[in-house]
């Protein structure tokens, strides 16, 4: 007589990975086994082979797939989507399992563990009121300084409308963010104000620097009243 042993299902919200990071996890994951990458409409047998022929900078989804023979084939599945990722795994699995949704869990954003749900009944009843506080905020800006208020006013009234119909519109739960898989290491590509630093520095003092000499030239050749 033998146990069943029964399958480990865990479902998480997205995740943020590097390649080294992502190495690391697939290691754990094949360790014995064989393993085989999806990524759209091909399959790679390894990470190495994947990056050598994707020619973008990051992922927004993976499958990941590993058959480890003991007295018979048991599986393992790391599924990574744009809006949720997943670990399940067959029951002789099951240790290994649980370390891998550990160790991708641990790459999901803290915002992202609070899903968005639909709105009904009261929660419903809070976001029309809140249209109709936005409604009556943009008839206010307008009339008060009508120069220049109907633009930014405007904008700033659907920019906040926006997630408001995006959850009552919504009919399953949705979680912040969304996954994003990068083929390359954590610190290996410069980050954007490493990268520019030392131009919007200089642009800022020039900028400082030009308005203060603008000033005191104005004050200088009296365009602009003394206080």
């Amino acid at each position: 007589m033998k146990r069943i042993e029964k399958d480990i299902s865990v479902e998480m919200p997205p995740v943020r990975l590097y390649f080294d990071e992502l190495q690391q996890l697939v290691d754990a994951a094949s360790v014995g086994g064989t393993i085989s990458l999806r990524h759209g409409d091909f399959v790679y047998d390894s990470l190495a082979e994947l990056k050598q022929h994707v020619s973008v900078d990051s992922l927004q989804d993976l499958y990941v797939h590993v058959r480890v023979r003991d007295e018979e084939w048991s599986n393992l599945h790391i599924k990574i989507d744009r809006d949720a990722a997943s670990v399940r795994g067959d029951g002789a699995l099951k240790e290994r399992t649980a370390a891998c949704a550990l160790a991708l869990a641990e790459k999901s954003p803290w915002y992202s563990w609070y899903p968005v749900r639909s709105p009904g009944g009261w929660n419903s009843a809070v976001f029309l009121l809140a249209l109709t506080a936005l409604g009556v905020w943009y008839w206010y800006c307008f009339y008060l300084t009508p120069e220049w208020g109907v633009g930014i006013s405007t904008a700033a009234y659907w920019l906040l409308q926006l997630p408001v119909f995006v959850l009552m519109f919504s009919k399953n739960d949705t979680f912040i963010g969304i996954s994003r898989i990068y083929l390359h290491t954590r610190n290996s590509k410069l980050s954007f104000w490493q990268r520019n630093k030392d131009d919007i520095l200089k642009d800022v003092v020039k900028l400082v620097v030009g308005a203060v000499l603008g000033y005191v030239l104005a004050r200088l050749t009296g365009s602009v009243p003394h206080s």
